[in-house]
Formats: structure tokens, C-alpha cells, sequence
């Protein structure tokens, strides 16, 4: 258990610290991404899907919704997916995930100028 902790520690402060490790895992993301067969428009729609289902860490959205962006996700089809999603894994997955991806892509309550996220009149 011991070593375990250390291993963590270890590779906590590589992230940390920007270490190599973190190039490393940006690495493998996009071999996935190669390997999927997949755009990386529509890889970034269904890992956030993935994220969803298993109750993603908030820093998990984070990043990936960086990586969606930069593949035009846009806010709408975020929202598609979030809707999509709700009947398979219940609303509560959905409210959770909801604020944290509103944070991720720096969309407050408040804000009415991002197409697609704001209530219907």
C-alpha cells in the first residue's frame, strides 16, 4: 500500500509540475482519437457522452471540453448530447454534469449571448 502511495505522489507532482507525463497522455489521446476511425469532432461528441455516463470529475470536463472546441464542438451540439443522453442515464446525471460543462466552456447562468444554451422564449 505503501508503494501505491508514493506512485500517486509520484506522478501527481509530474502533473503538477507539467512533467513530461502530461505530453505523454496528450499522446495517447490522440493515437485513440487516430485509432477510433472517428473525426475528432465526433470523437469529442462521444467521449463527453462517456464522461457523462460515468459521472465524470469536474476536471475531466475541463480538459475535454478544451479538446472539443478546438474540434468545433459547438455549445448547441453539447447540448444535443446532454439531451441524447438524458432518457439512458437518468437526469440526475444530467443536472450534474450540466454546471460543469457550463464552466468548462465558460458559459455562466447569466449568459444569453452563447447560441444554444439559453432558454427559448
Amino acid at each position: 500500500m505503501a508503494r501505491e502511495v508514493n506512485d500517486v505522489r509520484q506522478i501527481l507532482r509530474a502533473l503538477a509540475a507539467s512533467d513530461s507525463l502530461m505530453e505523454d497522455l496528450l499522446d495517447i489521446q490522440e493515437a485513440n482519437v487516430a485509432q477510433s476511425g472517428l473525426d475528432a469532432h465526433t470523437w469529442s461528441l462521444v467521449k463527453l457522452a462517456a464522461l457523462v455516463s460515468i459521472d465524470a470529475a469536474p476536471a475531466s470536463y475541463v480538459w475535454h471540453m478544451a479538446m472539443a472546441e478546438k474540434a468545433g464542438v459547438t455549445p448547441s451540439e453539447i447540448v444535443g448530447v446532454l439531451i441524447a443522453l438524458a432518457p439512458t442515464v437518468g437526469m440526475a446525471r444530467i443536472v450534474a454534469a450540466a454546471p460543469e460543462i457550463a464552466i468548462s466552456i465558460e458559459i455562466g447562468a447569466d449568459d444569453e449571448n452563447r447560441e444554444g444554451l439559453t432558454p427559448s422564449e
